[in-house]
This record gives structure tokens, sequence and C-alpha cells, in this order.
């Protein structure tokens, strides 16, 4: 699929009202491709499950992607295992999951590093999942 590939489908699913999952688990999107993911999540209001794994977007598609995280209220499943994410962009998710109360399951397994310490959510929901900590 790829980053071009990936504009592609990210431009005609932002505003799609049926789509509740987007499973992109190895194809190659890369730091653009998970930019362009990142800017659908700003539209899109039905998605609640969006697999990235192994699709290389490292610490800058994290960092393209994490906009789109802030503000999307729908995704409760996210997985970036294997993308070659480093602890301090590992953090910066922590503060996005800190403060979107939608995710459930986020998933950060075979990365540069394991996730930050432990963090805490008013709701009391348990965000844990496999490269995850409970929350307190």
């Amino acid at each position: 699929l790829g980053s071009e590939g990936v504009d592609k489908l990210c431009r005609a699913v932002a505003q799609h009202p049926a789509l509740r999952e987007m499973l992109l688990r190895g194809n190659h999107i890369g730091r653009p491709g998970a930019g362009h993911v990142g800017e659908m999540l700003k539209h899109n209001r039905s998605i609640t499950k969006l697999d990235l794994a192994d699709n290389s977007i490292g610490d800058q598609g994290l960092l393209l992607l994490l906009p789109g995280l802030d503000v999307n209220a729908t995704l409760q499943w996210l997985s970036l295992q294997s993308n070659h994410i480093g602890l301090d962009c590992q953090e910066k998710l922590a503060t996005t999951l800190r403060t979107n109360a939608a995710f459930r399951v986020v998933d950060t397994r075979h990365n540069r590093r394991g996730f930050p310490e432990q963090f805490s959510s008013d709701s009391g929901v348990d965000k844990s999942a496999s490269g995850l900590p409970p929350l307190s």
C-alpha cells in the first residue's frame, strides 16, 4: 500500500460514517503514511480500531499521528507495535492517553524501548495492553 496508497485511502475514509476498523499492519506506510492517518483521524468519527503495526513509522511518524489521536474521540484500540518508536515519543503518546478517555487498548510492543512507567487516569479504565502498564 505504501504512503501514497494510504493517503488515498485516508482521504476516502475521513468522513466515512460506517467504517469501524482500519487494519494497515505491515503496509510500509512509513512516516508520511502516519501523517495521512493522523489527518484522517482529525475528521473521522467512526473508527474504533486502528492497526498500524509493522509500518516503520518511527518517532517522526508518531509525532505526525499524535494530533489526530489527541482529537479523535472514537478510537479505542490502537496497535503501534514494531514501529521503531523511542522512549521519548512513547512518553508523548502516554500524555495523549492520559487526556483521551476513549482509549481502551494501546499496544506498543517491540519498539526501541519499553513504555514509560505507569500513569494514571481519572476514568479508572484499565488501559493495559501487551506493552502498556496497567493504570494505577
